[in-house]
Protein backbone atom coordinates (compact mmCIF):
# COMPACT_ATOMS: atom_id res chain seq x y z
CA UNK A 1 0.00 0.00 0.00
CA UNK A 2 1.32 3.47 -0.98
CA UNK A 3 1.16 6.25 1.49
CA UNK A 4 3.05 7.69 4.38
CA UNK A 5 4.21 5.57 6.96
CA UNK A 6 1.59 5.41 9.94
CA UNK A 7 -0.67 7.62 8.79
CA UNK A 8 -4.14 6.85 6.87
CA UNK A 9 -4.49 6.96 3.46
CA UNK A 10 -7.68 9.04 4.09
CA UNK A 11 -6.02 11.82 5.63
CA UNK A 12 -4.55 12.73 2.71
CA UNK A 13 -8.47 12.67 1.12
CA UNK A 14 -9.72 14.66 4.04
CA UNK A 15 -7.05 17.43 4.10
CA UNK A 16 -7.91 18.25 0.46
CA UNK A 17 -11.51 18.06 1.28
CA UNK A 18 -11.02 20.47 4.13
CA UNK A 19 -8.73 23.33 1.28
CA UNK A 20 -11.46 23.04 -0.75
CA UNK A 21 -14.09 23.68 1.71
CA UNK A 22 -12.16 27.04 3.02
CA UNK A 23 -11.04 27.91 -0.48
CA UNK A 24 -14.84 28.13 -1.14
CA UNK A 25 -15.70 29.90 2.17
CA UNK A 26 -13.32 32.05 1.26
CA UNK A 27 -14.45 33.00 -2.53
CA UNK A 28 -18.04 32.50 -0.90
CA UNK A 29 -16.57 35.58 1.81
CA UNK A 30 -15.16 37.98 -0.89
CA UNK A 31 -17.93 37.64 -3.10
CA UNK A 32 -20.41 38.51 -0.39
CA UNK A 33 -18.40 41.41 0.00
CA UNK A 34 -18.39 42.76 -3.28
CA UNK A 35 -22.33 42.29 -3.12
CA UNK A 36 -22.10 44.81 -0.21
CA UNK A 37 -20.11 47.11 -1.95
CA UNK A 38 -21.93 47.48 -4.87
CA UNK A 39 -25.58 47.25 -3.39
CA UNK A 40 -24.61 50.62 -1.99
CA UNK A 41 -25.78 53.71 -3.25
CA UNK A 42 -22.83 55.06 -5.63
CA UNK A 43 -21.67 58.74 -5.03
CA UNK A 44 -23.89 61.24 -6.58
CA UNK A 45 -23.49 64.78 -7.15
CA UNK A 46 -25.45 67.37 -5.10
CA UNK A 47 -27.62 69.06 -6.08
CA UNK A 48 -27.17 72.89 -6.57
CA UNK A 49 -28.96 74.22 -4.00
CA UNK A 50 -27.22 71.90 -1.23
CA UNK A 51 -23.81 73.13 -3.00
CA UNK A 52 -22.84 76.00 -0.52
CA UNK A 53 -24.50 73.91 2.31
CA UNK A 54 -21.71 73.07 3.52
CA UNK A 55 -20.11 74.54 6.70
CA UNK A 56 -16.29 75.47 6.92
CA UNK A 57 -14.45 76.92 10.00
CA UNK A 58 -11.57 79.09 8.87
CA UNK A 59 -9.38 80.17 11.30
CA UNK A 60 -6.41 82.92 10.24
CA UNK A 61 -3.27 82.64 13.00
CA UNK A 62 -2.08 85.70 14.92
CA UNK A 63 0.32 87.94 12.84
CA UNK A 64 -0.36 85.76 10.15
CA UNK A 65 -0.04 87.45 6.39
CA UNK A 66 -3.18 85.70 5.40
CA UNK A 67 -4.03 83.70 2.20
CA UNK A 68 -7.17 83.87 -0.31
CA UNK A 69 -8.02 81.04 1.23
CA UNK A 70 -8.36 82.20 4.78
CA UNK A 71 -10.36 85.42 3.81
CA UNK A 72 -13.71 84.18 5.56
CA UNK A 73 -15.96 86.97 3.90
CA UNK A 74 -14.05 85.87 1.15
CA UNK A 75 -13.96 82.13 0.03
CA UNK A 76 -17.04 79.39 -0.67
CA UNK A 77 -17.28 76.12 -0.10
CA UNK A 78 -18.93 74.00 -2.08
CA UNK A 79 -20.30 69.99 -1.27
CA UNK A 80 -19.61 68.59 -4.85
CA UNK A 81 -19.99 64.95 -4.22
CA UNK A 82 -21.35 62.47 -1.56
CA UNK A 83 -21.53 58.50 -0.68
CA UNK A 84 -18.12 57.43 -1.26
CA UNK A 85 -16.90 55.00 1.30
CA UNK A 86 -12.85 56.89 1.57
CA UNK A 87 -11.94 58.62 -0.85
CA UNK A 88 -8.19 57.69 -1.62
CA UNK A 89 -6.86 60.32 -3.81
CA UNK A 90 -7.97 63.46 -6.27
CA UNK A 91 -6.02 64.55 -9.17
CA UNK A 92 -6.89 66.97 -11.59
CA UNK A 93 -6.52 66.43 -15.52
CA UNK A 94 -6.22 70.35 -16.35
CA UNK A 95 -6.20 69.75 -20.14
CA UNK A 96 -8.80 68.08 -20.31
CA UNK A 97 -10.67 69.74 -17.22
CA UNK A 98 -11.59 66.45 -15.73
CA UNK A 99 -11.27 65.31 -11.72
CA UNK A 100 -10.24 62.16 -11.14
CA UNK A 101 -11.42 60.76 -7.55
CA UNK A 102 -10.34 57.19 -6.07
CA UNK A 103 -13.11 55.37 -3.70
CA UNK A 104 -10.72 53.40 -1.60
CA UNK A 105 -13.52 51.27 0.16
CA UNK A 106 -15.94 51.56 -2.77
CA UNK A 107 -13.17 50.25 -5.25
CA UNK A 108 -13.61 52.53 -7.92
CA UNK A 109 -12.18 55.58 -9.53
CA UNK A 110 -14.67 58.00 -10.55
CA UNK A 111 -14.42 61.04 -13.18
CA UNK A 112 -16.12 64.38 -12.28
CA UNK A 113 -16.22 66.33 -15.43
CA UNK A 114 -16.68 70.36 -16.29
CA UNK A 115 -20.61 69.95 -16.06
CA UNK A 116 -20.50 68.73 -12.70
CA UNK A 117 -21.30 64.99 -14.06
CA UNK A 118 -19.64 62.18 -11.94
CA UNK A 119 -19.50 58.77 -13.53
CA UNK A 120 -17.40 55.63 -12.54
CA UNK A 121 -14.90 55.52 -14.53
CA UNK A 122 -12.86 52.37 -13.71
CA UNK A 123 -14.70 49.87 -11.76
CA UNK A 124 -14.01 47.68 -8.93
CA UNK A 125 -16.20 44.54 -10.27
CA UNK A 126 -14.31 41.35 -11.98
CA UNK A 127 -15.56 40.48 -14.81
CA UNK A 128 -17.28 43.24 -15.94
CA UNK A 129 -18.03 43.45 -19.53
CA UNK A 130 -19.03 46.04 -22.29
CA UNK A 131 -21.89 45.35 -24.76
CA UNK A 132 -19.99 43.49 -26.84
CA UNK A 133 -18.73 41.65 -24.27
CA UNK A 134 -15.28 42.52 -23.36
CA UNK A 135 -14.10 42.12 -20.06
CA UNK A 136 -13.03 45.79 -18.57
CA UNK A 137 -10.74 45.95 -16.20
CA UNK A 138 -11.00 46.47 -12.42
CA UNK A 139 -9.54 48.37 -9.22
CA UNK A 140 -9.25 46.27 -5.63
CA UNK A 141 -8.28 48.89 -3.28
CA UNK A 142 -6.83 52.61 -5.31
CA UNK A 143 -5.74 55.22 -3.33
CA UNK A 144 -3.54 58.02 -4.95
CA UNK A 145 -3.23 59.16 -8.22
CA UNK A 146 -1.68 60.53 -11.42
CA UNK A 147 -2.26 61.82 -14.75
CA UNK A 148 0.49 61.41 -17.20
CA UNK A 149 1.47 63.54 -20.06
CA UNK A 150 -0.64 61.20 -22.37
CA UNK A 151 -3.76 61.60 -20.04
CA UNK A 152 -3.38 57.94 -18.54
CA UNK A 153 -4.63 57.59 -15.13
CA UNK A 154 -2.23 56.23 -12.92
CA UNK A 155 -3.31 54.43 -9.50
CA UNK A 156 -1.68 53.20 -6.41
CA UNK A 157 -3.93 50.14 -6.31
CA UNK A 158 -3.21 48.91 -2.35
CA UNK A 159 -5.51 45.88 -3.35
CA UNK A 160 -2.96 44.53 -5.98
CA UNK A 161 -0.03 45.81 -4.19
CA UNK A 162 1.25 47.58 -7.39
CA UNK A 163 1.22 50.86 -9.10
CA UNK A 164 -0.75 50.35 -12.53
CA UNK A 165 -1.23 52.52 -15.42
CA UNK A 166 -4.49 52.52 -17.54
CA UNK A 167 -3.58 51.47 -20.99
CA UNK A 168 -7.11 51.50 -22.32
CA UNK A 169 -10.55 49.96 -21.05
CA UNK A 170 -8.98 47.11 -21.02
CA UNK A 171 -5.74 46.69 -20.02
CA UNK A 172 -3.77 47.59 -17.10
CA UNK A 173 -0.22 48.01 -17.31
CA UNK A 174 1.98 47.48 -13.39
CA UNK A 175 4.41 49.99 -13.59
CA UNK A 176 6.08 49.05 -10.47
CA UNK A 177 4.95 45.86 -8.35
CA UNK A 178 7.86 45.11 -6.34
CA UNK A 179 11.58 46.00 -5.28
CA UNK A 180 14.68 43.57 -5.16
CA UNK A 181 12.57 40.67 -5.72
CA UNK A 182 10.20 41.51 -2.98
CA UNK A 183 6.42 42.64 -3.56
CA UNK A 184 5.50 45.66 -2.88
CA UNK A 185 3.46 45.85 0.18
CA UNK A 186 0.76 48.96 0.04
CA UNK A 187 1.69 51.93 -2.24
CA UNK A 188 -0.37 54.83 -1.22
CA UNK A 189 0.35 57.75 -3.24
CA UNK A 190 2.29 58.92 -6.19
CA UNK A 191 3.66 62.37 -7.86
CA UNK A 192 4.63 63.12 -10.90
CA UNK A 193 7.88 64.64 -11.10
CA UNK A 194 8.47 67.57 -14.70
CA UNK A 195 10.50 64.53 -15.77
CA UNK A 196 8.25 61.93 -15.85
CA UNK A 197 9.95 60.13 -13.27
CA UNK A 198 7.31 59.22 -10.29
CA UNK A 199 7.57 59.20 -6.65
CA UNK A 200 5.07 57.20 -4.04
CA UNK A 201 4.95 55.71 -1.02
CA UNK A 202 4.92 51.73 -0.69
CA UNK A 203 2.80 51.53 3.23
CA UNK A 204 1.88 48.00 4.26
CA UNK A 205 -0.78 47.66 5.77
CA UNK A 206 -1.71 45.87 9.99
CA UNK A 207 -3.06 42.81 8.03
CA UNK A 208 -0.54 42.68 4.92
CA UNK A 209 1.39 39.40 4.61
CA UNK A 210 4.09 41.26 2.71
CA UNK A 211 7.61 41.46 3.65
CA UNK A 212 8.04 45.24 2.43
CA UNK A 213 9.36 47.81 4.33
CA UNK A 214 7.78 50.83 4.56
CA UNK A 215 9.23 53.32 1.87
CA UNK A 216 9.80 56.16 -0.21
CA UNK A 217 10.22 54.94 -3.60
CA UNK A 218 11.39 56.48 -7.15
CA UNK A 219 10.48 55.06 -11.01
CA UNK A 220 12.34 56.73 -13.54
CA UNK A 221 11.36 56.91 -16.88
CA UNK A 222 13.33 53.91 -18.11
CA UNK A 223 11.38 51.95 -15.59
CA UNK A 224 14.15 51.13 -13.00
CA UNK A 225 13.04 51.46 -9.35
CA UNK A 226 14.84 52.89 -6.39
CA UNK A 227 13.95 53.06 -2.55
CA UNK A 228 15.13 56.17 -1.71
CA UNK A 229 14.12 56.35 2.27
CA UNK A 230 12.89 53.57 4.44
CA UNK A 231 13.32 55.48 7.98
CA UNK A 232 9.39 56.25 7.62
CA UNK A 233 7.60 54.37 10.27
CA UNK A 234 4.47 54.96 7.94
CA UNK A 235 4.91 57.23 4.77
CA UNK A 236 1.49 58.00 3.56
CA UNK A 237 0.63 61.07 1.18
CA UNK A 238 3.33 63.06 -0.65
CA UNK A 239 3.87 66.25 -2.90
CA UNK A 240 6.50 67.97 -5.07
CA UNK A 241 7.30 71.62 -4.25
CA UNK A 242 5.71 74.19 -6.56
CA UNK A 243 9.68 74.17 -8.23
CA UNK A 244 10.24 70.81 -7.86
CA UNK A 245 13.14 70.80 -5.43
CA UNK A 246 11.34 69.52 -2.74
CA UNK A 247 9.28 66.63 -1.59
CA UNK A 248 6.93 66.61 1.06
CA UNK A 249 5.94 63.37 3.07
CA UNK A 250 3.58 63.11 5.60
CA UNK A 251 4.17 60.34 7.99
CA UNK A 252 0.45 58.79 9.24
CA UNK A 253 1.46 57.15 12.65
CA UNK A 254 -0.25 58.42 16.12
CA UNK A 255 3.53 57.62 17.85
CA UNK A 256 5.63 59.95 15.51
CA UNK A 257 3.44 62.03 13.32
CA UNK A 258 4.97 64.75 10.98
CA UNK A 259 5.93 66.23 7.38
CA UNK A 260 9.26 65.74 6.27
CA UNK A 261 10.87 67.58 3.46
CA UNK A 262 13.24 66.08 1.25
CA UNK A 263 15.81 67.89 -1.41
CA UNK A 264 15.28 66.96 -4.55
CA UNK A 265 18.93 66.27 -6.39
CA UNK A 266 19.62 67.18 -9.90
CA UNK A 267 19.34 62.94 -10.34
CA UNK A 268 16.52 62.64 -8.55
CA UNK A 269 17.32 61.00 -6.12
CA UNK A 270 16.56 62.36 -2.46
CA UNK A 271 18.63 64.34 -0.07
CA UNK A 272 18.48 63.44 3.94
CA UNK A 273 14.56 65.12 5.08
CA UNK A 274 14.56 67.37 7.38
CA UNK A 275 11.29 67.49 9.88
CA UNK A 276 8.80 70.17 8.57
CA UNK A 277 7.76 72.93 9.69
CA UNK A 278 10.87 73.13 12.01
CA UNK A 279 9.85 76.28 13.67
CA UNK A 280 7.63 75.00 16.57
CA UNK A 281 8.47 71.18 16.58
CA UNK A 282 5.71 68.48 15.05
CA UNK A 283 3.64 67.79 18.06
CA UNK A 284 2.19 71.14 18.82
CA UNK A 285 1.46 71.25 15.15
CA UNK A 286 -1.20 68.66 14.41
CA UNK A 287 -4.55 67.61 15.55
CA UNK A 288 -4.63 63.55 14.71
CA UNK A 289 -1.07 62.23 12.58
CA UNK A 290 -0.78 64.07 9.53
CA UNK A 291 -2.05 62.80 6.49
CA UNK A 292 -2.74 64.40 3.19
CA UNK A 293 -0.72 67.19 1.38
CA UNK A 294 -0.58 69.44 -1.40
CA UNK A 295 0.88 72.27 -3.02
CA UNK A 296 -0.90 75.82 -3.74
CA UNK A 297 0.31 78.86 -5.68
CA UNK A 298 3.15 80.93 -4.21
CA UNK A 299 4.55 77.35 -2.58
CA UNK A 300 2.12 77.78 -0.14
CA UNK A 301 1.63 73.89 1.53
CA UNK A 302 -1.84 72.63 2.45
CA UNK A 303 -1.40 69.66 5.12
CA UNK A 304 -4.83 67.37 6.02
CA UNK A 305 -4.63 66.33 10.65
CA UNK A 306 -7.76 64.86 11.40
CA UNK A 307 -10.61 67.30 10.02
CA UNK A 308 -8.33 70.32 10.16
CA UNK A 309 -6.20 71.35 7.06
CA UNK A 310 -3.36 73.88 7.66
CA UNK A 311 -1.68 76.21 5.23
CA UNK A 312 1.81 77.03 5.58
CA UNK A 313 4.82 78.75 4.07
CA UNK A 314 7.22 76.59 2.41
CA UNK A 315 9.60 77.49 5.15
CA UNK A 316 7.18 75.96 8.03
CA UNK A 317 5.15 79.04 9.00
CA UNK A 318 1.76 78.42 10.01
CA UNK A 319 -0.52 80.90 8.33
CA UNK A 320 -4.20 79.44 9.14
CA UNK A 321 -6.51 76.56 9.18
CA UNK A 322 -9.21 75.18 7.39
CA UNK A 323 -11.93 72.69 9.57
CA UNK A 324 -14.27 70.59 7.55
CA UNK A 325 -17.53 68.93 8.86
CA UNK A 326 -15.32 65.45 8.55
CA UNK A 327 -11.53 63.69 8.44
CA UNK A 328 -9.91 64.52 5.18
CA UNK A 329 -7.94 61.65 3.52
CA UNK A 330 -6.80 63.69 0.61
CA UNK A 331 -5.88 67.30 -0.90
CA UNK A 332 -5.92 68.21 -4.43
CA UNK A 333 -4.98 71.69 -5.85
CA UNK A 334 -5.86 72.98 -9.18
CA UNK A 335 -4.18 76.38 -10.49
CA UNK A 336 -6.52 77.16 -13.75
CA UNK A 337 -9.50 77.53 -10.86
CA UNK A 338 -7.39 78.28 -7.96
CA UNK A 339 -9.26 76.28 -6.19
CA UNK A 340 -8.53 73.23 -3.26
CA UNK A 341 -9.78 70.20 -3.67
CA UNK A 342 -10.36 68.11 -0.31
CA UNK A 343 -12.13 64.47 -0.04
CA UNK A 344 -13.24 63.47 3.15
CA UNK A 345 -15.05 60.18 4.50
CA UNK A 346 -17.82 60.16 2.40
CA UNK A 347 -17.47 63.61 0.47
CA UNK A 348 -15.57 65.66 -2.07
CA UNK A 349 -15.39 69.06 -1.52
CA UNK A 350 -13.79 72.38 -3.61
CA UNK A 351 -12.92 75.72 -1.48
CA UNK A 352 -12.25 78.82 -3.25
CA UNK A 353 -12.11 82.56 -3.06
CA UNK A 354 -15.12 83.93 -4.00
CA UNK A 355 -15.03 85.19 -8.02
CA UNK A 356 -12.51 82.74 -8.84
Amino acid sequence: MCGVPGRNSRDGVNVNNGRRAMALVYALMVAIQMWIIHSQAAPAVVAPERMNGAELEVEKDAGSPGHPLLEKSAVSIHLLAEGFDSVGGIRKDAEKGRLFVSDTGGRAIYMLDASNSLTEFISGSAGAVDSRGKELIHVLSPGGLEVDSSGRVIVCDQGARSVRRRESRYRWKDIAISFQGESLGGPVDICMAGDGSIYFTDSPGMDSDSRAVPGLYRRARNGRISRLHDGLTKPMHLALSESGDALYVTNHDESAPGVFKFPVLDSGRLGDPVGWPEASGVESQWHGAPLAIATLRDSTIAVAHDNSVSLFTEDGRRLGTLRFPEKITSLEFSPDENALFAGGRTSLYRVMPSGS
